[in-house]
């Protein structure tokens, strides 16, 4: 009778020691969904170290950004000063690109870097990727991070109407708004992204400092390619930075918070996966 009373003791015990696993992996998908209706860990160093040196300074990171984009926009649709600028900057690049033809070919293969061609398969792969590695929660925000970003783009669009430069289809053709730039704003997030799962999954230092380097060149160029060839004048470049920052740094802000609340359990699959 004591045997079987303490087998049945033993396989309770394994049984809630199941459950509260599964409880504990399911803890974060609360704050995900918006409602933080887990109890978060309390007095936790990782917790406040993350929140005070990596959470903080991305939301004022992301204001900062947000108030950049207000003032560009307010600058070339209140500042005639600004419009010139723009005009005079894209007719000297424009002039660069005619005396130029091999770089058009360049900028042609850079612009396509940032348009949804590519930027789609890409998204694809390193959410498969993720998902095979077990990271389903960084995948989702993955996913979610893009999509924000293809509002943001076409509503931005839509609210100021700004027509593209005059020499919009001698290099190549587009037939939406001008300001901001969605390649601009498209390959930041995209990039930025890609930067930041580098910086937490790559542990050699080396290999991270040369993959953030690699995707704020890529950023950069896009960006330029899209005024050599003559589809947007700078301040619609600048413009697409300023939001495009100021979406990816409250992602990464939303993202960093989940970490340190649960414990850096970001993966979906173990506690130290997603760190």
């Amino acid at each position: 009778m004591g045997g079987r009373i303490a087998s049945n003791v033993n396989r309770s015990s394994h049984s809630a020691a199941i459950e509260a696993r599964k409880i504990a992996r399911a803890l974060p998908i609360a704050a995900i969904h918006g409602n933080l209706v887990a109890k978060p860990i309390t007095g936790n160093g990782f917790e406040e170290e993350i929140v005070g040196k990596t959470v903080r300074p991305l939301l004022v990171s992301s204001g900062v950004a947000l108030v950049a984009f207000a003032a560009i926009a307010g600058s070339w649709t209140l500042l005639p000063l600004v419009c010139e600028v723009d005009k005079t900057v894209a007719l000297r690049l424009n002039d660069a690109a005619h005396a130029s033809p091999a770089e058009v070919q360049f900028f042609l293969a850079v612009t396509f870097l940032g348009t949804s061609l590519f930027l789609v398969p890409l998204s694809i792969a390193i959410v498969v990727v993720l998902l095979l590695r077990g990271r389903w929660r960084l995948a989702a925000a993955w996913v979610i991070t893009q999509l924000v970003g293809l509002v943001l783009i076409e509503k931005t669009k839509l609210a100021f109407d700004r027509l593209r430069p005059s020499f919009n289809g001698e290099f190549t053709t587009e037939d939406s708004y001008s300001f901001p730039s969605g390649h601009a704003l498209g390959s930041l997030v995209a990039f930025g992204m890609l930067a930041y799962l580098f910086a937490i999954h790559v542990r050699r230092p080396a290999a991270r400092r040369a993959g953030i380097v690699i995707a704020a060149a890529l950023v950069l160029l896009i960006g330029f390619s899209r005024m050599f060839l003559g589809v947007h004048y700078f301040t619609d470049v600048l413009g697409g930075y300023a939001l495009g920052a100021a979406w990816l740094a409250f992602a990464l802000a939303l993202i960093e918070d989940i970490r340190a609340r649960y414990g850096g359990v970001l993966s979906g699959s173990n506690g130290n996966a997603g760190q």
